[in-house]
């Protein structure tokens, strides 16, 4: 269900009638809503969907049970800086950890049936539903981005954000397993880095110069 919340009425360079309306959209995860305009004497359009998508809040979660298996996004909240913990149990003990990360911007996180995820300082989204990547400036920050998808393959400049340098990592996965990188390095001046599709990039106090 829609609810309107206000509207505003103006008009355009011609003189016409132009509405602008804000809805809230309530009801349960992964119901839809459509906007549609009628006018005298026509069938009513339909604009737009409206869907009502599922996130998870930070939390722990057991994979097949509370939260499915499967690849998501995860986008601090509160903080500049976020972390996940994926372990194989929930015993607390540091050699259950399959793979955890410190991270800023946006992570991209497999998650396997049985294990456990946890997550701090950030809403997770499952990965066809997550905020797309805002790409306006012309160049991507700090995050975890799928090439691509989120970011085209080929040649780009990357340069560091921070006096004390950057980071960049090229993985197989999103698993965030040792296994899975396909190289990685420190970014102390501007240099130029090829990425292919199916890779991921992952990004720390480094920018990349998109096309």
């Amino acid at each position: 269900m829609l609810q309107t919340l206000n509207t505003v009425k103006t008009k355009d360079a011609g003189g016409n009638d132009v509405y602008y309306f804000k809805v809230k959209a309530i009801g349960s995860a992964g119901s839809s809503s459509a906007i549609y305009t009628t006018l005298p004497g026509q069938a009513p359009v339909r604009h737009f969907v409206i869907s009502i998508i599922k996130t998870y809040s930070p939390g722990m979660y057991k994979v097949g049970t509370e939260i499915p298996a499967g690849e998501y996004v995860l986008i601090p909240t509160k903080s500049d800086t976020a972390y996940f913990e994926i372990t194989k149990d929930s015993s607390g003990k540091s050699d259950s950890i399959i793979a955890n990360d410190y991270f800023s911007g946006r992570s991209i996180v497999t998650v396997a049936d049985g294990e456990y995820f946890n997550v701090a300082y950030s809403t997770v989204y499952k990965i066809n539903e997550a905020p797309a990547v805002n790409k306006a400036a012309k160049e991507l920050s700090d995050g975890m981005y799928r090439v691509g998808i989120d970011i085209p393959a080929g040649e780009y400049k990357i340069a560091p954000t921070d006096s004390s340098g950057g980071y960049y990592e090229i993985s197989s996965d999103s698993t965030h397993k040792f296994e899975s990188i396909i190289g990685n390095g420190t970014v102390d001046n501007q240099q130029y880095l090829t990425i292919e599709n199916g890779q991921y990039l992952k990004l720390q106090r480094t920018k990349i110069i998109l096309k």
